[in-house]
């Protein structure tokens, strides 16, 4: 059992690593920044902390411009992503990249869920993930032909199709004295990890660490080489990136060694009742090392659910001004909670799901708001062209399907409306008034799907309107919106909620996603780390725990398990 951490004794025996094993809601950030990072820069000294997502880093920075009374920014070279720090080092080389949407460094970071499973993509003849996969998890190869290195996961006429697409994808990141001018995430670490200059720094601190890949933690070693004490902090037991090529098991290895490792032993989060379902949960993993820690004092409720009863939680969170996640394990799972929530009439933000009808850009809450005024300024008319368009988009009716007929209904409406419509009008409802304009000329079929459709289809414009009405104005709307978030469990990691709501009922595959050269994952290892994925959801929650079974007769996340839950609502 690994021992717990002692904060008067943070650097055992004065050793010069350590690892920080940090379970679900224990204040890992909290005790990076207190216990290891804030001294050192009180004393001078000088400290690089790494995380894989903006947003962590984000956190790291903001805690430590509060507590020094200084600008975030002042903190991004020390506090930073992996990438960022890869890409200040490789500066001396002079690259050039296209700071563009698709390809800009300052994108957000490689986001592992929204990539295709490793090797249903490899079968699928998805090469660019195969690429990025291979690159992840085989650094040793770097140097190779492009073709040994995509040997390791394809063979024959697969072989011949990934190495012509990989070496098409090269040669566009070259410009024509054959520098590198556009590297991916993926080019910068390899870059980085070969070229890169060196940097002595007093601390290296890694977190979230249970989720780099190999290439990730050569540079992290290479880093090391150059740091007089390396903390590194993560989680096996929420490890769930495996298939994607992380390593999470290297933490395990670590105290297999026998270096130096503590546990947090206190979560300040996860009620009692949540917690015990989340240990019987994670001790089915085959292969782990224990670090129990306690609950916090809340003893919480866990509940069961076997119909749409679990979305009045979501409600009551809500209308309370509480918080509530909606997760769910598959991305076909959000859809579902989110149909559920659109057909109860509950405002949410589906960061996952489909539709997503509030945006996160704002653009459906201003075509709704437009499209409202717009009704309006068409009521006192008398027109019947006017009244039958809003007749069908009051009620969402036939017309609003056939879009050439709601196209002759608006153009008649909207020239029969008393004064123009105005170009900024036309802009802030997120139409393109170009085409609007253009249609009034020459009226061309399908005007309505090239200006609005593409941007919001027209039932998520109704939807939002209906929630205006009954919440007033848009930041009412938003605020209460924020306060219900689909995501997948994946997607859920490093945040928390009053109420959670674990979507039961899709599940996924038990067995290997094979293709030619075998699989990055056993069997075993697929099971073991969809149960590490249910116990991340299970211990996002503050307070109440509300589970929606399946009742289809076939097994559903839980079910695939055998896990038993007794509680009933």
């Amino acid at each position: 059992m690994i021992q717990a951490f002692n904060e008067n004794d943070l650097w055992p025996g004065d050793c010069p690593e350590l690892l920080i094993v940090g379970p679900p809601g224990t204040g890992k950030t909290h005790m990076v920044l207190t216990s290891y990072v804030w001294p050192v820069l009180d004393a001078g000294g000088t400290v690089l902390a790494t995380s894989y997502t903006r947003a962590a880093a984000g956190e790291l920075r903001d805690r430590s411009a509060k507590r020094f009374g200084c600008e975030p920014s002042e903190f991004k070279d020390q506090l930073s992503t992996i990438h960022s720090e890869a890409y200040r080092r490789c500066r001396h080389m002079g690259l050039r990249i296209r700071r563009n949407k698709d390809d800009s460094i300052e994108q957000e970071d490689i986001d592992r869920l929204g990539q295709l499973a490793a090797l249903e993509a490899v079968r699928d003849g998805d090469y660019k993930a195969g690429w990025e996969i291979v690159r992840q998890v085989w650094p040793d190869d770097i140097g190779l032909s492009p073709r040994k290195r995509l040997s390791r996961l394809f063979q024959g006429v697969n072989l011949s199709e990934a190495e012509r697409f990989v070496m098409m994808d090269l040669h566009g990141r070259y410009d024509e004295d054959g520098r590198l001018v556009n590297p991916d995430f993926t080019s910068l670490l390899e870059l980085a990890l070969q070229d890169g200059s060196g940097r002595k720094v007093d601390l290296l601190a890694v977190d979230e660490s249970q989720d780099l890949t190999p290439l990730e933690w050569r540079l992290v070693d290479r880093w090391a080489l150059d740091a007089d004490r390396v903390l590194v902090v993560g989680d096996p037991d929420q490890a769930i990136y495996g298939w994607s090529g992380a390593d999470g098991a290297r933490l395990m290895r670590w105290v297999r060694d026998g270096r130096p490792a503590r546990r947090l032993a206190k979560s300040w989060r996860v009620p009692s009742t949540a917690h015990a379902l989340s240990r019987s949960v994670v001790r089915r993993v085959s292969d782990r090392i224990d670090a129990p820690y306690e609950p916090s004092e809340r003893p919480g409720s866990v509940s069961v659910h076997w119909g749409p009863s679990v979305w009045a939680t979501a409600q009551e969170a809500q209308e309370a001004g509480g918080t509530c996640l909606v997760l769910s394990r598959t991305n076909q799972g959000c859809t579902d909670a989110v149909a559920d929530l659109l057909d109860l009439g509950i405002p949410h933000i589906a960061e996952r799901g489909k539709p997503q009808i509030l945006r996160p850009d704002g653009l459906s809450m201003r075509i709704a708001s437009c499209l409202m005024d717009w009704l309006g300024r068409m009521v006192p008319t008398k027109s019947a062209n006017a009244r039958a368009l809003i007749d069908s988009l009051s009620s969402r009716g036939p017309l609003l399907k056939g879009r050439r007929g709601l196209k002759t209904l608006m153009v008649k409406a909207l020239s029969e409306m008393d004064g123009p419509v105005s170009v900024e009008w036309l802009h802030a409802s997120g139409l393109d008034w170009r085409l609007m304009a253009e249609q009034f000329e020459e009226p061309a079929d399908g005007w309505w799907e090239s200006a609005l459709l593409p941007r919001a289809d027209a039932d998520s414009i109704m939807a939002v309107r209906d929630w205006l009405i009954d919440y007033g104005d848009g930041d009412a709307l938003m605020e209460a919106a924020r306060r219900v978030v689909v995501v997948t469990a994946h997607g859920s990691k490093g945040r928390e909620a009053d109420v959670v709501i674990v979507d039961a009922r899709k599940s996924v595959p038990m067995w290997s996603k094979r293709c030619d050269k075998g699989s990055l994952q056993t069997d075993r290892q697929r099971i073991d780390e969809d149960l590490r994925c249910l116990y991340v959801a299970v211990t996002r929650t503050k307070d109440r725990l509300e589970i929606l079974r399946g009742g289809d007769g076939k097994p559903d996340w839980l079910g695939v398990h055998g896990i038993v839950v007794d509680r009933r609502a």
